[in-house]
């Protein structure tokens, strides 16, 4: 038996072209599946952070809370009336005081200056332990606002307070940031 071979330069290579242009294919799908599972990656930790964010949002709205009326300590010993200033001293605002172009809504609450530097951070008054994964500075902070439901026309105070809280809070990355309001009625508050 005699086999026909043809000589090696006579060969045109038709394997190892195949075989290249399936090795591109492959890398261009394997190249695809890793951009999609990064950019699914970096979705799910968006994701994450705003949650982390949205939790410690609402845990400072409840700090708040505690703050408003005293509910950290015994004897209960809740804030006044008198407590709330045109400054926001101490993250206590009253917002029949502030000039109408302050919003609260709108400062920085993670600034060195202006309204919102007087935020307050969570636990500053009520003792609550800070969120963990969170740095010192990035750490949930509040503002709670006196408002009036109904305004006595003859005394010319507000007779029956309600308290806007915005609460502020960083994730860990450093372009998240959540802002949560609430409007808060306490049973017993006194002028």
């Amino acid at each position: 038996m005699h086999s026909h071979r043809l000589p090696i330069n006579a060969q045109q290579g038709v394997a190892l072209i195949t075989s290249l242009i399936f090795l591109v294919i492959l890398t261009m799908l394997g190249l695809s599946v890793v951009n999609s599972t990064t950019a699914e990656e970096k979705m799910s930790r968006n994701t994450r952070d705003v949650d982390v964010a949205f939790a410690a949002a609402e845990a400072a709205l409840r700090d708040a809370e505690l703050h408003l009326t005293g509910a950290y300590q015994w004897p209960y010993n809740g804030l006044k009336a008198i407590d709330f200033d045109s400054a926001c001293t101490n993250g206590l605002c009253d917002s029949s005081l502030l000039p109408a172009f302050t919003s609260i809504n709108d400062a920085d609450f993670y600034g060195s200056s202006g309204v919102g530097a007087n935020s307050q951070k969570i636990g500053t008054f009520t003792g609550t332990a800070a969120i963990s994964g969170l740095k010192s500075s990035d750490q949930p902070r509040y503002m709670i606002e006196k408002v009036c439901t109904k305004l006595n026309s003859l005394q010319g105070f507000c007779q029956t307070p309600a308290f806007r809280i915005t609460a502020k809070s960083r994730g860990r990355l450093p372009n998240t940031m959540v802002v949560l309001q609430e409007v808060y009625l306490p049973a017993d508050f006194g002028n």
